[in-house]
């Protein structure tokens, strides 16, 4: 009978067989050459100003006691080595900690881009042709002998017509979308996407700007940012999605004017860069 040992041995040999088989790597992952370094930063304390409108959105009289403050956001990516390229995407998701903070608005939207720069135009020809011909023919016989003398006089009628049908057709050219942005967990939180095209660049500052309803007294909050980029890489004879980076940033948000909250702010924001 087979100890306790063996059948872990066997477990394990056979569970590492499965891994294998499903394609999942036994060791981390190989990062070659040209593989990306990418590095996001952003602000650790940003303020959050007031917002004055006629009509703000969501705004009625059973609310009167929220108010608007908006927030920039500005984001950094940078690659350290490696093909830029080879990212196709950044995501950015953000979150606050406080159940209070509502998103009424953000931007940028989402948006569509084209490579090309007027409409498309297409050009059908169509071509009809036709023909009418007679021909009237006999032979006449000779007063000497059998002999037949073939007197064809004809008549021939031809006529030829052509039709020429060109039809042209403009369509607008398809668009991509290179910005998706939207809200998550229920208007509570915010998503950017940013896509690679051929006009821009995911290099450099992507800045937000978001608009939340709080209370009117509100004064401080923690908000972290996720941070990924991401593309496609080559395993065997496939491509496959490749998380080039993922990084967790917070940040501390607070009521522009407020000078005892941006102490605050800043002193949490020291605290944790000393812990990361």
């Amino acid at each position: 009978m087979p100890d306790a040992l063996s059948i872990h041995c066997r477990i394990s040999w056979f569970s590492a067989g499965l891994l294998f088989f499903l394609g999942f790597p036994l060791s981390p992952r190989i990062a070659f050459p040209d593989e990306p370094e990418v590095y996001f930063d952003l602000p650790g304390v940003l303020a959050c100003y007031p917002v004055e409108l006629e009509t703000a959105p969501d705004r009625n009289e059973s609310n009167e006691w929220e108010r608007i403050v908006e927030v920039q956001l500005p984001v950094s990516l940078c690659v350290r080595s490696g093909d830029a390229a080879a990212i196709e995407q950044i995501s950015l998701e953000i979150l606050t900690n406080d159940d209070d903070m509502r998103v009424v608005d953000f931007a940028p939207k989402t948006k569509l881009e084209t490579d090309i720069s007027c409409e498309i135009e297409k050009t059908t020809t169509t071509e009809v042709s036709s023909a009418l011909g007679a021909s009237l023919g006999g032979g006449v016989p000779m007063p000497y002998g059998e002999l037949i003398a073939q007197v064809t006089p004809s008549a021939n009628a031809s006529r030829s017509q052509r039709n020429v049908t060109t039809e042209s057709t403009k369509r607008l050219p398809p668009q991509e979308a290179t910005i998706v942005s939207g809200t998550m967990h229920r208007g509570r939180g915010l998503f950017f996407q940013f896509r690679r095209s051929s006009q821009n660049t995911l290099e450099g500052t992507q800045t937000l700007t978001i608009r939340f309803a709080v209370p009117t007294d509100w004064r401080i909050a923690r908000a972290k940012v996720v941070c990924r980029a991401t593309g496609q890489e080559r395993f065997l004879w496939m491509k496959k999605e490749a998380v080039w980076s993922t990084m967790q940033l917070p940040v501390i948000l607070y009521a522009e004017g407020d000078m005892e909250a941006k102490e605050l702010a800043e002193r949490a924001a020291a605290k944790i860069a000393l812990l990361r």
